[in-house]
């Protein structure tokens, strides 16, 4: 349906990261700043809002030097830890850059606990939702090479669907305004989510081509649409979507930890499992991907994070067009794939026990990761941490 398995099929792309050559020329780019495309993109918004990079200062804003916020930062969420009780039967990792450089980076719990196997720092953990920002980044990639543009009905790469989806683009699939019914929230279904893939969600949908309301009308959370998205990011390269994330965003970022869980890959052993006992969530196996189903440690950021600093996967014009309020959702902006705030953009995410959360604050240069398998237990101890960096940061 989508990609070929014969790699002649795939498209060759001009991507300054090259696959064979990813390894290499991170380390090299990490040695310099890649210079900025420029330019608007085709169907890309093209606004130039300014953001702020992140550089490796040799002080904080506040004047109050980075190693000494550090070891204030350790010493403060050591205590918090020591006189809070870890989750049971959870994994918690965390993660806090500060002027590019590891804050603080600890792990609590257990990935695994009928096996004895710790959290540690490369631990991976399902992103849920935290995995659309990555997909957001593909799909721009793509619109940077000039492969799609972010005005393209969605029936240029999926014309097998109605007629009545003309008016979807790209852009309302990235920013939650298609009117495409959401398979996990607005029509919940255990038999239908059981062993479900984006091909299944796609055949789902021809059958079933009524929208929720009229595309650009409205915003609706639709992870649905994430779903097409990594569809058309198979039909346009000719590579699976974890080929592909594998190639052009976990490679040449140097996330060695990271990869898609889907049909053919369950979660790798020693990973942390949901509510660190099982490989399932809410009692089932569904295998939907590009709005979630990617598997990253908290190590892995520390890569991701210097990658966006460096330009090595996108361009620093369109991590702003990215970063851009398109639309309002949960009581905040929304991007092209992230969650803003007036100061900060990330995302969160929710399936079951994993509880996720990135967010990077660029006046700040600062940068913060929770991954947790835990619920809403690992939630609340982790909450108590984020009160401590944002009260010292």
């Amino acid at each position: 349906m989508t990609g070929c398995n014969s790699r002649s099929n795939h498209r060759t792309f001009s991507y300054r990261l090259r696959p064979l050559f990813a390894p290499v020329l991170a380390l090299i780019f990490t040695l310099a700043l890649a210079a900025c495309n420029g330019g608007s993109q085709n169907g890309a918004g093209s606004v130039t809002p300014t953001i702020t990079p992140t550089g490796i200062p040799t002080s904080s804003p506040s004047g109050t030097p980075t190693s000494e916020l550090s070891a204030r930062l350790t010493n403060e969420i050591n205590r918090y830890i020591a006189e809070h009780e870890t989750p049971a039967n959870a994994g918690v990792s965390l993660l806090v850059v500060k002027d590019g450089e590891v804050a603080y980076h600890n792990n609590i719990g257990f990935a695994d606990n009928a096996a004895s196997i710790s959290v540690n720092r490369h631990t991976g953990f399902r992103l849920a939702s935290v995995s659309k920002p990555f997909t957001a980044i593909a799909i721009m990639q793509l619109v940077e090479q000039g492969e799609i543009h972010l005005n393209d009905s969605i029936l240029i790469y999926l014309p097998e669907l109605d007629d009545s989806w003309q008016p979807i683009t790209l852009k309302m699939l990235l920013i939650h305004t298609s009117g495409i019914y959401d398979l996990l929230n607005d029509i919940w279904s255990r038999s239908r989510l059981e062993d479900l893939t984006n091909a299944g969600a796609l055949e789902y949908f021809i059958s079933n081509p009524a929208l929720k309301f009229t595309p650009g009308s409205q915003t609706s959370y639709s992870n649905s649409g994430y779903n097409f998205l990594a569809l058309i990011i198979e039909r346009v390269t000719g590579y699976s979507f974890s080929d592909y994330m594998r190639l052009y965003l976990f490679q040449p970022a140097g996330m060695g930890d990271s990869y898609i869980t889907e049909k053919h890959q369950p979660m790798r052993l020693g990973d942390a499992l949901n509510f660190a006992t099982s490989s399932s969530q809410y009692g089932i196996n569904t295998y939907l991907t590009g709005n979630m189903a990617q598997v990253s440690s908290s190590d892995d950021f520390i890569h991701f994070f210097r990658a966006l600093r460096e330009n090595l996967l996108i361009s620093n014009i369109t991590l702003a067009n990215m970063t851009y309020p398109r639309t309002e959702l949960f009581g905040g902006g929304y991007g092209y794939g992230f969650m803003l705030t007036e100061t900060s953009y990330g995302h969160a995410g929710l399936w079951d026990g994993y509880r996720t959360e990135m967010t990077i604050v660029p006046d700040k240069n600062l940068e913060f990761v929770v991954l947790t398998s835990g619920g809403s237990a690992t939630q609340h101890f982790t909450n108590g941490i984020k009160a401590i960096v944002n009260r010292l940061y």
